[in-house]
């Protein structure tokens, strides 16, 4: 669907099949000889356009935004088009009422499926939350996966069960769905836990509907032909004509059993219906009337599953005359699979480069954190700028590598630190087999003025080293004559000031030595330079004698200790004030999580470089640090309230870092959380 080139003379050729207007499906092929060749497929039994896309540009992401925004103008056009005969054929639905979705996509989320298995059972997800919560970990959302429903022919295989009707299964769920859902509820345990989704196919269920059940019984069905392949055969799902009141009624037995959110996988069945006029009447008015009830019942959120089909892609995804969702960015996490876990993350990465462009954010699926590539795959979600689901064993966490995601606020939620760009590939020509690290590269704050990060990855069966320069970093200008120090986060260590200007941007370089497994995240931040006259600084303290200027490099860290710490910081500032000093303003997301971790964590599993997590605090880089002292120089406060002398400290690791424990401080102080769940800490920095 997506190629690209990199043509003789450095520009990149970007070229891309759309799909979506007039049922006409267009894909790219090869002819065995180096020729690429286009595909049409049309449904309609009128003549359609198959469409290609090419640009070329210099630079990849400028070609393949090109591509991208003309095709999402033409099937917009091709949208507005069909509107009115589409909202004609609309009924009235539930009315949509406004809610605030931050926590679906900021919130630490746990998915039954790989931990509890297909055995489901109201047990089994009341042992699950009990075992988080006694761990320590705290859920915002609870994702109940595959196998809560009726089904027939419960003991056969995935395809061969199909679904009965609305309610769970009774031998699982004795008191219904509803059930489970007021124990979760109704436990004030439980408060925390603010949305519970559940699983289901875009069609009911793999095998489609049962002819045996209530939902047959109450809804036009029509029988489809599916296309030869693993899972041939026939299946049996609700007529077009029936579809917006079968999504309507079920999602609204949903929300009637505490239910506020949904999975909906398999959606690529609907491209796997053979029959032309079948696929014409319902791919469309599946996908709408999917969009329309999530969107009424459940505010947005809803996860968009196995559905990177171009039909469904194009239809539903690239528009942006809608909110957007989550869309799972790749095929499952197969814990048993050591050969799947480097590849996953590649793919995850590389799929980014279209996805990024459409009206999604990218899942890239779940997770188990004690599993032996826990780290690789939690480092993978920090930097991909979507959300984090884990699908732990019960009593099976690694506490330390959670809290590396997470922080805590100061009304007590756990939230994740998503960076504010999607996380995609850097390196857009490298294959998974070239013996090459994989760079996935996002940003966090403002142009100028924000972070670039580098999650760094060793995919190879072998160890890696690497020089990185700094202009590989996002949102690092290659003509920019901006400083910036680089801090890595499993050791801590930071580097010395480098740029991009032309005298010094041949040594604005670090070394990255990865063993099989390894990894890293790279942040590069922007440092702020306060250049003192002399005799102005004398003047303020008379008793100081200076020699020369008085020169300081200043940057803020966001929260050590976690993956992207920098994600924490919603705004800083830092600026020279008239009393002789320099002010660092920092205003937090959370507080992150004070103290040790519980457990010493193998080098190989969590980290390249250190052994033993460190309290988890925001970090303020100064140059020079050696000659400032505390608290006779630096003092700091939150909210205007002073901090206890020993909450400060200079880094253990890297001598030009103070280190603040924020959550400390704010239980010492006694502080109460404010209007919203934000931190303000200023740092004030006498001149030595």
């Amino acid at each position: 669907m997506l190629c690209s080139f990199l043509r003789y003379d450095g520009h990149s050729v970007v070229m891309l099949a759309v799909s979506g207007i007039r049922d006409v499906t267009t894909t790219f092929n090869d002819d065995g000889n180096g020729h690429i060749t286009i595909r049409g497929s049309n449904d309609r039994e009128q003549l359609g356009p198959a469409i290609a896309l090419v640009a070329v540009a210099k630079s990849f992401d400028v070609a393949n935004a090109s591509v991208m925004y003309k095709a999402r103008r033409m099937v917009m056009d091709h949208a507005i088009e069909q509107e009115s005969q589409a909202q004609k054929s609309l009924p009235e639905l539930h009315p949509p009422s406004p809610q605030w979705i931050e926590e679906w996509y900021d919130g630490l989320t746990y998915c039954t499926w790989n931990g509890l298995g297909i055995s489901l059972s109201e047990a089994s997800v009341l042992k699950a939350i009990d075992s988080l919560r006694n761990d320590g970990i705290q859920i915002t959302n609870l994702i109940i996966d595959d196998n809560w429903q009726s089904l027939d022919h419960p003991e056969g295989e995935q395809y061969d069960r199909r679904w009965l009707n609305f309610e769970a299964n009774k031998e699982g769920f004795p008191n219904g769905l509803r059930g489970l859902t007021d124990k979760i509820r109704n436990d004030w345990k439980n408060q925390k836990l603010l949305h519970i989704a559940v699983w289901h196919s875009i069609v009911g269920y793999w095998g489609g509907i049962s002819p045996d059940g209530s939902i047959a019984q109450n809804y036009k069905t029509i029988t489809v032909p599916k296309k030869p392949g693993e899972h041939t055969g026939e299946m049996l799902v609700v007529d077009e004509q029936d579809v917006h009141r079968f999504y309507n009624d079920f999602y609204s037995f949903l929300a009637e059993s505490r239910i506020d959110s949904v999975k909906t996988d398999a959606q690529f069945l609907l491209d796997e219906i053979a029959s032309a006029p079948a696929r014409r009447s319902l791919i469309n008015s599946y996908l709408d009337s999917w969009t329309i009830t999530q969107l009424r019942y459940f505010a947005g959120r809803a996860i968009s599953c196995m559905s990177l089909s171009p039909p469904i892609l194009f239809h539903s995804l690239l528009p942006t005359n809608r909110p957007q969702v989550l869309l799972r960015n790749s095929d499952d996490f197969y814990p048993n699979e050591p050969a799947s876990h480097p590849w996953h993350i590649f793919c995850n990465a590389y799929n980014a480069l279209l996805t990024q462009h459409l009206n999604v954010v990218p899942d890239w699926d779940m997770f188990q954190t004690a599993h032996p590539w826990g780290a690789f795959h939690a480092a993978a979600r920090c930097v991909s700028g979507g959300p984090i689901y884990i699908t732990d064993v019960p009593g099976e966490h690694d506490i330390g590598l959670i809290r590396q995601m997470t922080i805590d606020t100061s009304t007590e939620r756990t939230r994740i630190l998503r960076p504010d760009m999607v996380g995609k590939a850097t390196q857009v020509y490298t294959g998974y087999d070239e013996d090459a690290l994989l760079k996935v590269g996002t940003y966090v704050g403002h142009a100028h003025t924000g972070t670039g990060i580098l999650g760094i990855f060793n995919v190879s069966q072998k160890p890696l080293a690497e020089l990185l320069r700094l202009d590989e970093f996002p949102g690092v200008g290659v003509n920019s004559d901006s400083s910036y120090v680089i801090r890595a986060h499993t050791s801590g260590k930071v580097s010395e000031p480098m740029s991009l200007a032309k005298t010094t941007r041949a040594k604005a370089i670090v070394s990255m030595d990865l063993p099989v497994k390894g990894w890293e995240i790279l942040s590069a931040y922007p440092l702020n330079h306060f250049e003192l006259d002399p005799q102005t600084v004398s003047s303020m303290f008379p008793h100081i004698r200076m020699k020369a200027a008085t020169s300081v490099s200043v940057a803020v860290l966001g929260l050590l200790g976690k993956m992207t710490g920098a994600a924490a910081v919603l705004e800083s500032k830092t600026n020279e004030v008239v009393s002789g000093r320099i002010k660092v303003f920092a205003r937090l997301k959370g507080l992150g999580v004070l103290g040790e971790c519980p457990r010493f964590i193998p080098r190989s599993e969590t980290f390249n470089n250190m052994d033993v997590l460190t309290h988890f605090m925001i970090g303020i880089y100064v140059s020079d640090l050696a000659r400032w002292t505390i608290p006779s120089d630096i003092f700091v406060t939150i909210y205007g309230r002073p901090v206890p002398a020993h909450t400060v400290k200079v880094s253990d690791v890297t001598k030009n870092v103070i280190e603040i424990d924020v959550e400390r401080a704010w239980k010492e102080t006694d502080q109460q959380a404010r209007w919203s769940n934000e931190v303000e800490v200023e740092t004030y920095l006498n001149i030595p």
